[in-house]
């Protein structure tokens, strides 16, 4: 093969290649990601790390920035005892409409002085799944 045709080959696939990949990250990042297979965890605001006085209180509401709502399917909420994130330590899980904000818990399911980890996924339409996001806090009175 001649060594024109070789370079105009090569130039031609590098070309393309380039074009396929930025075209695929400026849609990426159009839809509110990153990069192409990448969905960051919801940002948690309350509660975060520290204490919770639920005294005179009937329920303990959680909340997080809510983006991307548009092409959201529902959130998966995960509330676990201790700092343990396992199926043992589980003491609520639910699947909440992208409608239903902020997540209400009563004041009854939490014990003063236990810590608790929650943890939040947000699901989309196309059925992938955010990273989760976690964290973790203590009850100091009731």
């Amino acid at each position: 093969m001649p060594r024109k045709i070789k370079i105009a080959v090569l130039f031609y696939s590098v070309l393309f290649l380039s074009v396929f990949f930025f075209s695929s990250l400026s849609y990426a990042q159009m839809m509110g990601r990153r990069s192409i297979g990448f969905f960051p965890a919801p940002t948690l605001l309350y509660p975060t790390t520290g204490n919770i006085d639920l005294s005179g209180k009937e329920s303990l509401e959680f909340r997080w920035e809510r983006l991307d709502l548009a092409n959201t399917r529902y959130f998966y909420f995960k509330l676990y005892k201790g700092y343990d994130t396992t199926e043992a330590s589980l003491i609520l899980k639910q699947q909440s409409d992208k409608s239903v904000y902020p997540i209400q818990i009563p004041a009854s399911q939490f014990e003063a002085g236990q810590t608790y980890t929650w943890v939040l996924q947000q699901v989309f339409l196309s059925g992938d799944k955010s990273d989760r996001a976690f964290s973790s806090f203590t009850i100091t009175s009731k």
